[in-house]
């Protein structure tokens, strides 16, 4: 409806700005910030190389363990037919971790499920029946797309709307698409209206969009009864993201690192002074014959910049350089900014400084403990998100399935100290196959290696009796030496 499409399309811009920072953070190209208008000023055209982006860190120290490790149906039949139909044809391996990683740099991100491919046949009284035969599954960005909740139910989306410009200068448009539980429009800018701002558009400046899929109302009609797009957020009903808190820390960073790489070339080449005599003449170092032929500063020097070269200066009462920055005066101020972050973050402080002695697999757990916790809040949101996404692109298909999404562990359990108390919980009576379970193998697997719901422990389990006695032919007294090359 014309009335929801200018207020949902100035809240869609307004939220754009953020979402740009965090992107701007994300890839490391924020701008060194000057507290100081003046020097501001002074330093106003230089530029910045020195891409030192720590803010990023945050999100890959959560995107590296936010792994799905197995989507299963049930019933188990429809396994299959999710991941030939739906999760292959639409690369969902390589674009599931491009989604969380969108998920946790924006705080939002979009998947659109809608029939891609359909066929039809004749029914048994010779009507057409129409077949879905794939489903699209993809991505959309925050900046183009946002869904507006309900104010009373504020976990139901009233619409979807999503927008993108097309063209330039004076034929630039703006085209707006609004979805509904039972409709879907389509709207567009007149032409006339290239020359207005974003901001100056209202309801009078768009009219339909008509293409082959729209009545001429530009509407199209949705069977379903939902809006196709599933919302992975890392708060509700809007996110956060996973790196806000690095943003200032990584300023000072940033600032810290480039003041530092200034000072460096003072370093390198020292800035030197010499003091005049004053006493002496300016040019009483230059001898002027009647029979120069050149000026005697167009001369070479015989001044030479070689160790142990001693040079002789005229009129200089004494020489010397001013001596370069201190580097701990940058050194320990980002060694404090990095610990910030991390705190600020909840992110383990060796995402940020690699540096020191490797913690053993215990140490690693406990520093983990908070990123872990965190983890598993995100894998509760998007895996409820993606249940109800590939259900949905079930539906579709006609089938009516449950799925449920296993995640890779988050907990590092692949040293010694781990798998030692796992054995310590087994030989406490604890079944092997909630142990497996708990150190993040998938049901699919533990089961394959027959520790069933019947039978936790494998086949006999705790309960197989005592040990077999073999009867076993004694051995020699003495074993006779082995042949040599292998011949007898």
């Amino acid at each position: 409806m014309i009335e929801d499409l200018i207020p949902a399309y100035a809240e869609l811009r307004a939220a754009r700005p953020a979402y740009d920072q965090a992107e701007m953070y994300r890839e490391g190209d924020a701008p060194e910030k000057f507290p100081s208008s003046d020097i501001q000023r002074l330093l106003k055209g230089g530029s910045q190389d020195f891409h030192v982006n720590l803010a990023a860190r945050p999100v890959d120290a959560v995107l590296d363990r936010l792994e799905i490790a197995a989507v299963v149906c049930e019933p188990d039949e429809h396994t299959a037919t999710l991941m030939e139909q739906v999760w292959e044809p639409n690369e969902l391996d390589i674009e599931a971790p491009q989604i969380h990683d969108n998920a946790l740099t924006y705080g939002d991100a979009y998947l659109f499920v809608w029939p891609s491919d359909s066929s039809s046949d004749a029914d048994e009284q010779g009507e057409p029946v129409a077949h879905v035969d794939g489903v699209h599954v993809f991505y959309n960005s925050p900046l183009s797309v946002r869904v507006i909740y309900d104010e009373e139910n504020p976990r139901l989306p009233r619409l979807v709307i999503k927008a993108w410009c097309e063209g330039v200068g004076e034929d630039k448009r703006t085209r707006v698409n609004l979805y509904y539980a039972d409709h879907f429009e389509k709207w567009v800018t007149k032409k006339d209206s290239g020359k207005k701002s974003e901001d100056a558009l209202t309801g009078e400046d768009f009219e339909p969009f008509v293409d082959d899929f729209t009545d001429e109302n530009g509407h199209i009609p949705n069977e379903y009864g939902r809006i196709p797009f599933f919302h992975f957020r890392t708060h509700r009903p809007y996110g956060r993201p996973v790196h806000k808190n690095a943003y200032g820390p990584q300023d000072a960073l940033t600032k810290l690192i480039t003041n530092q790489m200034a000072a460096s070339d003072f370093a390198a080449f020292p800035q030197r002074y010499g003091l005049l005599d004053p006493g002496a003449s300016e040019d009483d170092d230059l001898d002027w014959g009647d029979d120069t032929e050149s000026d005697p500063e167009d001369r070479p020097s015989q001044m030479v910049a070689a160790p142990g070269s001693m040079w002789i200066l005229r009129n200089y009462k004494s020489v010397g350089q001013f001596a370069p920055a201190d580097p701990d005066a940058f050194l320990k101020p980002q060694g404090q900014f990095m610990r910030l972050m991390a705190a600020t973050t909840t992110t383990p402080m060796r995402w940020f400084d690699p540096s020191g002695d490797t913690p053993s697999g215990e140490s690693i757990r406990a520093d983990d403990a908070p990123l872990v916790k965190r983890i598993g809040a995100y894998q509760r949101a998007f895996g409820a998100t993606w249940k109800d996404a590939l259900e949905f692109a079930l539906r579709i298909l006609g089938f009516d399935a449950k799925v449920t999404i296993q995640w890779a562990p988050a907990q590092t359990t692949g040293d010694l100290e781990y798998w030692q108390a796992v054995q310590a919980k087994q030989d406490a009576g604890v079944p092997v196959r909630q142990t497996l379970l708990e150190a993040g193998y998938t049901d699919a697997q533990v089961t394959g290696w027959g520790y069933t719901e019947d039978q936790p422990n494998g086949e006999g389990g705790f309960d197989q009796g005592p040990e077999p006695q073999l009867d076993l032919a004694p051995l020699p007294e003495v074993v006779p030496p082995l042949p040599v090359g292998g011949e007898e």
